[in-house]
């Protein structure tokens, strides 16, 4: 089909066009529906989220003796423990709360996506001036990393510094993989690491893991 396309151009120099008006009415409507679907996502992922976290708040889940808010969302909504903290941080960070209930984001968050407001929510509020909702998740992430290399310099960290870092926490992951630790279990360990370092920036501390057989 492309090689008859491509003589027809040549021979007539006019563009040739395959496509007819039906199809050209179904691309837009297909379009159309994309663009209702993603708006359905971005307003679900705000009422689980807050919906969450009010329950979160209230230690509601108890009614039903769960243990936390993480094992109540696996077990009658199947959302993983990473993506329960995921939500529930956000709400924290950026949402707009009243008597331990969260009413929805502040309307300068609005018109972020539930991928970058995760991100976001790891960054100091310095940061958050140089971030606008155009950018990509990808850039959210260079943004926080070109930040993490700029204090480990002004710590008088070196890059040898950096990777003996890396290659504990690579030890710690090995360790968790024996004691059979899940995939969420280990990101939301992570990540609770790194909440206490940016909110105790000066403060030195070890971590540890005991394993129980």
């Amino acid at each position: 089909m492309t090689a008859k396309k491509e003589e027809i151009e040549k021979v007539t120099g006019e563009i040739f066009d395959s496509f007819n008006d039906e199809d050209r009415k179904c691309y837009k409507k297909f379009c159309k529906d994309i663009d209702s679907h993603l708006t359905k996502i971005k307003t679900s992922f705000l009422a689980i989220a807050s919906t969450l976290y009010n329950i979160y708040k209230r230690k509601l889940y108890e009614i039903e003796d769960y243990n936390n808010i993480y094992d109540m969302a696996k077990d009658k909504f199947q959302i993983s423990r990473g993506l329960c903290h995921e939500y529930i941080s956000i709400c924290d960070r950026f949402g707009i709360i009243e008597e331990k209930k969260c009413t929805g984001l502040q309307p300068e968050y609005k018109e972020y996506e539930h991928s970058k407001l995760a991100v976001m929510a790891k960054l100091p509020d310095s940061l958050l001036k140089n971030i606008t909702p155009e950018m990509s998740v990808r850039d959210i992430k260079k943004i926080q990393q070109e930040d993490k290399n700029k204090s480990s310099q002004e710590d008088g960290h070196t890059e040898s510094d950096t990777a003996k870092k890396r290659k504990k926490r690579k030890e710690l992951l090995e360790i968790a993989d024996i004691a059979n630790i899940s995939e969420d279990e280990k990101q939301m360990i992570l990540e609770e690491l790194e909440q206490f370092k940016q909110k105790n920036p000066d403060t030195e501390y070890r971590v540890s893991i005991t394993l129980t057989y």
